[in-house]
Protein backbone atom coordinates (compact mmCIF):
# COMPACT_ATOMS: atom_id res chain seq x y z
CA UNK A 1 0.00 0.00 0.00
CA UNK A 2 1.52 3.42 -1.24
CA UNK A 3 2.05 6.17 1.66
CA UNK A 4 -0.76 9.15 0.95
CA UNK A 5 1.29 12.20 1.01
CA UNK A 6 -1.23 14.98 2.64
CA UNK A 7 -1.12 18.29 0.80
CA UNK A 8 -4.76 19.58 1.51
CA UNK A 9 -5.15 21.24 4.87
CA UNK A 10 -8.87 21.64 5.66
CA UNK A 11 -10.11 24.74 7.97
CA UNK A 12 -13.22 25.33 9.44
CA UNK A 13 -13.79 28.58 11.14
CA UNK A 14 -16.58 28.54 13.46
CA UNK A 15 -17.73 32.76 14.16
CA UNK A 16 -19.87 32.55 17.84
CA UNK A 17 -21.65 35.52 18.51
CA UNK A 18 -22.33 35.66 22.48
CA UNK A 19 -25.21 37.50 23.45
CA UNK A 20 -25.75 39.70 27.02
CA UNK A 21 -28.46 39.35 29.39
CA UNK A 22 -29.51 42.22 31.08
CA UNK A 23 -31.37 41.89 34.29
CA UNK A 24 -34.92 43.18 34.13
CA UNK A 25 -37.20 43.94 37.06
CA UNK A 26 -40.82 45.54 37.12
CA UNK A 27 -40.93 47.27 40.35
CA UNK A 28 -45.00 47.55 41.08
CA UNK A 29 -46.81 49.44 43.88
CA UNK A 30 -50.52 50.38 44.61
CA UNK A 31 -52.23 53.06 47.16
CA UNK A 32 -52.05 50.54 49.70
CA UNK A 33 -49.11 49.69 51.82
CA UNK A 34 -49.79 46.00 51.78
CA UNK A 35 -47.13 43.77 50.77
CA UNK A 36 -46.44 42.15 47.35
CA UNK A 37 -51.19 42.73 47.70
CA UNK A 38 -53.37 45.40 45.64
CA UNK A 39 -56.22 46.11 47.05
CA UNK A 40 -59.45 45.98 45.05
CA UNK A 41 -60.95 48.80 43.37
CA UNK A 42 -56.96 49.90 43.59
CA UNK A 43 -54.60 51.35 40.59
CA UNK A 44 -51.58 49.19 39.64
CA UNK A 45 -48.39 50.95 38.93
CA UNK A 46 -45.56 49.14 37.32
CA UNK A 47 -42.29 50.36 36.01
CA UNK A 48 -39.96 47.76 34.61
CA UNK A 49 -36.40 48.75 34.76
CA UNK A 50 -32.92 47.12 34.48
CA UNK A 51 -28.85 48.57 35.38
CA UNK A 52 -28.67 49.57 31.66
CA UNK A 53 -32.08 51.03 31.31
CA UNK A 54 -30.50 54.23 29.24
CA UNK A 55 -30.11 51.41 26.49
CA UNK A 56 -32.80 49.08 27.01
CA UNK A 57 -36.37 50.09 25.28
CA UNK A 58 -39.21 48.60 27.91
CA UNK A 59 -42.58 47.53 26.76
CA UNK A 60 -45.67 45.49 28.74
CA UNK A 61 -46.83 43.18 25.56
CA UNK A 62 -50.43 43.37 25.14
CA UNK A 63 -50.55 46.38 27.72
CA UNK A 64 -48.26 49.46 27.48
CA UNK A 65 -45.56 50.18 24.19
CA UNK A 66 -43.12 52.23 27.19
CA UNK A 67 -41.76 50.73 30.59
CA UNK A 68 -44.86 51.88 32.71
CA UNK A 69 -47.89 49.53 32.84
CA UNK A 70 -51.01 51.26 35.00
CA UNK A 71 -53.96 49.01 35.44
CA UNK A 72 -56.79 50.98 36.99
CA UNK A 73 -59.60 49.78 39.54
CA UNK A 74 -58.42 46.07 39.99
CA UNK A 75 -61.11 43.58 40.42
CA UNK A 76 -60.44 40.14 42.42
CA UNK A 77 -61.59 38.42 38.90
CA UNK A 78 -57.72 39.65 38.27
CA UNK A 79 -56.33 37.73 40.99
CA UNK A 80 -53.09 35.93 39.79
CA UNK A 81 -53.03 37.26 36.21
CA UNK A 82 -49.64 37.34 34.69
CA UNK A 83 -47.80 40.75 32.95
CA UNK A 84 -44.95 40.32 31.59
CA UNK A 85 -42.11 42.97 30.95
CA UNK A 86 -39.99 42.94 27.56
CA UNK A 87 -36.74 44.46 27.53
CA UNK A 88 -34.88 45.10 24.49
CA UNK A 89 -31.71 46.36 24.36
CA UNK A 90 -29.36 46.24 21.75
CA UNK A 91 -26.39 44.12 21.03
CA UNK A 92 -28.04 41.65 23.72
CA UNK A 93 -30.68 38.81 24.51
CA UNK A 94 -34.29 40.13 24.95
CA UNK A 95 -35.46 39.70 28.72
CA UNK A 96 -38.34 39.28 29.92
CA UNK A 97 -39.82 39.32 33.85
CA UNK A 98 -43.23 38.44 35.06
CA UNK A 99 -45.19 40.09 37.43
CA UNK A 100 -48.22 38.47 38.57
CA UNK A 101 -51.01 40.30 40.11
CA UNK A 102 -52.20 39.60 43.61
CA UNK A 103 -55.38 41.05 44.54
CA UNK A 104 -56.40 41.51 48.07
CA UNK A 105 -59.95 41.34 48.66
CA UNK A 106 -62.41 44.04 50.74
Amino acid sequence: MEDLNLTSIFWVAVVVSLMHTVSTTPQCNSDSNLEGMTVEGELLNCTCGSPDAANSTFSWPGHSSGPTLLVPNVRREQNGTNYTCLNQTEGMNNETAIYTLQVACE
